[in-house]
């Protein structure tokens, strides 16, 4: 029996020391509190940020949110932070978001979603570096890169939910900047 722990052991070893250093070195975890769009307030909810080396993934959650209403999330990304002239010292603001600009930027849905009787809500958005995904009904602009962008995340309220709709409010800017977060570049 301990040969064949050694065995799946050493196994387990090879594999991990296959995968090349590169793309260890480009992964990055970041985690931010989600903030209030209007009072810059700290509130009950936080995101966090994964960047590999062709991709970033966010997931969220938040509590006391209006009950039984529709969200949506987008990511606005300064492909080039040192461009932003918005917020001085590298961080970019909304004076930095528009085609063609020396930041690179891009604002792009990244999920939605609904809130129960308990006014919580949860979310998970991928975006691959390149162009965004055929039949996204918005915004402009594309991910270049994954590991230097410096990264927005806002939260777009659409009020309560009304069927026939959702899944539109959910993917168009029709809300309220209403929460953010904001991941720098690592």
């Amino acid at each position: 029996m301990n040969r064949i722990k050694t065995y799946a052991l050493s196994v387990a070893l090879i594999a991990f020391a296959a995968i090349p250093a590169t793309s260890m070195a480009q992964t990055a975890f970041q985690a931010a509190d989600i903030m209030n769009f209007t009072t810059g307030e700290a509130t009950t909810g936080a995101m966090t940020l994964s960047r590999s080396a062709n991709s970033v993934q966010v997931r969220g959650s938040m509590a006391g949110l209006d009950k039984k209403s529709v969200y949506s999330v987008w990511w606005i990304i300064f492909n080039n932070p040192a461009g932003c002239v918005g917020g001085g010292d590298g961080i970019c603001t909304g004076a930095d978001v528009y085609p063609g600009g020396p930041a690179d930027a891009a604002a792009l849905n990244a999920s939605g979603f609904l809130t129960g009787t308990d006014g919580t809500g949860y979310f998970v958005g991928e975006l691959e570096t390149g162009a965004p995904p055929a039949g996204m009904p918005c915004c402009f602009g594309q991910l270049n890169d994954s590991v230097g962008a410096e990264i927005h995340m806002v939260i777009q309220t659409h009020g309560p939910a009304v069927v026939g709709t959702i899944a539109t409010e959910m993917t168009l800017p029709t809300g309220i900047d209403q929460y953010f977060a904001v991941f720098l570049t690592p």
